[in-house]
């Protein structure tokens, strides 16, 4: 199990190195986000895709996600992934680079495929539907010998970020993301993983022991409330997953309840989700959430704060089409301060 780090040792004041790249291009230290990104189709208007005659093109993916959601609010981030070296994975690594994340760590793969999600948004009762079209994908393929582990040892790297999806969509992405896991541990970085089970990619019996051992590596878990009861059935809640594993740091997601963070010795600390208006695209609030949380943990925020910042990004996520959190940071903490953010600006 992970052993609790102090914030000064896991963070520290490493913020004042500035360069052109990841360790010489953006300032240091960089979230470094582990996953792969994918291009989503989506069907126009809430219909379905067997009727569709176009389909919506967007950049997506988990990491992706949350590494757009960190650059955006001003923590400087970078995504540590494989492409194909055609077309779509050029247009993946133009989107990233526009909303400010770095790509130059990212390699590419002559004649390999590009991961693909279709996406129906239903509204109730019919709801929304993904069919993933990603299985030998050129992230599925990553190995640990591909990945720049140096990163973790010279300074560079001030977290890794991955989650559950990364491990699910190959056993090389799965060994890569623990072989990261470890080394950033070992070099005193912290380590957040957020569990984001999916269903079409595995089950939860499958899944369970790679999550735990990915839990096990982590400084922060991150995990949806509806998720602990399908994957551990026998534990009575958050609290009860906090304990068995012994986590440093456990952020639970509920919803429209809000959110919660549970640390040993700690008052579990909860926060009302942010009232929305409608919804332009529910995909990518968790991911949002995350980015909220990291970027003010990692700027010496407390637990409270964090998860006003997380419940904030993922309300400011809802308005938005597409899966990537285009967040405003003066937004959002306008949203944390006040509880309003619906006034025009002019």
């Amino acid at each position: 199990m992970a052993t609790e780090r102090g914030f000064d040792t896991l963070w520290g004041a490493r913020t004042t190195r500035v360069s052109t790249k990841p360790g010489e291009g953006i300032m240091t230290p960089c979230a470094y986000t582990l996953g792969e990104p994918l291009l989503r189709f989506s069907a126009d208007h809430q219909g379905l895709i067997e009727t569709a005659g176009a389909l919506g093109v967007h950049v997506g993916g988990a990491e992706a996600n949350v590494a757009v959601g960190l650059a955006r609010l001003g923590t400087p981030s970078a995504v540590l992934t494989q492409l194909p070296d055609n077309s779509l994975g050029s247009r993946v690594r133009g989107e990233l680079e526009r909303f400010g994340v770095d790509t130059s760590l990212i390699t590419t793969v002559k004649g390999a495929r590009m991961g693909l999600y279709f996406h129906e948004e239903g509204p109730a009762p019919r709801g929304g539907r993904v069919i993933y079209d990603r299985a030998g994908s050129a992230m599925a393929n990553l190995t640990p010998a591909d990945l720049p582990l140096h990163l973790f040892a010279d300074g560079a790297a001030g977290l890794l970020h991955t989650t559950g999806i990364t491990l699910g969509i190959g056993d090389g992405s799965r060994a890569a993301a623990m072989e990261a896991m470890d080394a950033a541990r070992q070099a005193n970085v912290p380590v957040s993983f957020d569990i984001n089970h999916r269903s079409g990619l595995w089950d939860c019996a499958t899944a369970r022991p790679h999550y735990e051992a990915a839990i096990a590596a982590a400084d922060v878990v991150f995990v949806a409330e509806r998720d602990i009861k399908a994957i551990w059935p026998e534990l009575d809640g958050p609290e009860a997953l906090h304990r068995h594993f012994a986590m440093p740091l456990l952020v639970v997601s509920r919803g429209a309840a809000g959110a919660l963070a549970i640390r040993a010795g700690c008052p579990t600390a909860h926060h009302p989700a942010f009232p929305v208006s409608g919804s332009a695209c529910r995909i990518g609030r968790g991911d949002a959430f995350a980015a909220g949380f990291l970027h003010a943990w990692l700027n010496g925020m407390g637990t409270d704060d964090a998860l006003a910042w997380g419940c904030a990004s993922a309300a400011f996520k809802y308005t938005l089409p597409g899966d990537l959190p285009l967040l405003d940071a003066s937004s959002v903490a306008n949203l944390v301060a006040t509880g309003f953010g619906d006034e025009i600006v002019r």
